[in-house]
């Protein structure tokens, strides 16, 4: 079975999870630079290792480095995460969670992202008929 996001990770996992999709590959020195307040290079290690053996990251040599990235796509890991926060906080509801990000004043869309999602729904609609 393909690896899955694992929901009980600590909050410094899910900030390494974070920081090696945004690099996509990266060694231990390259990720503890992405960390806020940064434990030790051997915490960063142990806490890869225990990723590696969880089936969330994928561990490689580039030389004598060791490089990690993340075993899950990132389109698979954005559907799962975003599958989540609809699940917890929207009972599954894209509908839900769009509304109040659209009632939130802060959230600003450009013409063009209006056209998209325009265009998408649209897309969907007639996928669905």
């Amino acid at each position: 079975m393909p690896p899955r996001h694992d929901d009980t990770l600590s909050m410094r996992e899910r900030q390494i999870m974070d920081a090696v999709y945004r690099l996509e590959r990266a060694t231990v020195a390259e990720i503890r630079d992405k960390l806020p307040d940064p434990p030790t290079g051997n915490a960063v290690r142990t806490m890869l290792g225990h990723l590696v053996e969880k089936g969330l990251l994928r561990k490689s040599f580039r030389g004598k480095a060791a490089v990690y990235r993340a075993a899950l796509s990132k389109d698979r890991a954005r559907r799962e995460a975003l599958q989540r926060v609809l699940d917890i906080f929207h009972r599954g509801s894209l509908a839900s969670a769009l509304s109040v990000h659209l009632a939130d004043t802060r959230a600003k869309l450009s013409n063009d992202e209006i056209e998209q999602i325009k265009a998408l729904l649209e897309q969907h609609a007639k996928d669905k008929s």
